[in-house]
């Protein structure tokens, strides 16, 4: 089975990120990664432009793949599993979605579809590449409406 939220020490993703706001850029890195029977747990950061690092939790296990308690990704993911955050309806609709991003194209993708406030709030997708993870996420957020692609990734520092 595909892995779709990969939590490997070193591992890192940047991302750009358009919104009315203007554009930024988001780094996401994998600090530290311990497995222990059956679950692993990884220790995180991510900042958005040259802002301080913000820490964060990242648990995959059986069941799911949790970002600081809350699931990302229900375990094994399947065509029709669905889940629900404190905001959002989540459901995978599909698992070989192609996406392309300035990072690169990618095939066999998981498509999630995303409801904001039970879709009173807005709509959105986002895409995760097998071996990868996210690899694009769009949001017609009343908030804030947002379009987030890859940019690159890789291991270690670039």
């Amino acid at each position: 089975m595909a892995d779709y939220f990969p939590l490997e020490a070193g591992r890192f993703w940047t991302y750009e990120v358009e919104t009315p706001r203007g554009r930024k850029v988001i780094r996401v890195e994998v600090v530290s990664a311990e497995s222990f029977a059956g679950s692993t747990r990884a220790a995180c950061r991510s900042r958005v432009d040259e802002r301080p690092w913000l820490d964060f939790s990242v648990v995959a296990d059986a069941s799911s793949v949790r970002v600081e308690g809350v699931v990302e990704l229900p375990e094994p993911p399947a065509v029709g599993a669905s889940w629900a955050t404190a905001n959002e309806a989540l459901r995978i609709a599909d698992d070989d979605a192609v996406v392309e991003t300035p990072a690169g194209r990618f095939e066999g993708c998981l498509r999630v579809v995303v409801l904001i406030a039970g879709g009173d709030a807005g709509s959105g997708e986002r895409f995760y590449a097998p071996g990868l993870g996210l690899v694009r996420e769009a949001l017609s957020d009343e908030a804030e409406p947002s379009e987030k692609s890859l940019l690159s990734w890789g291991m270690g520092r670039p």
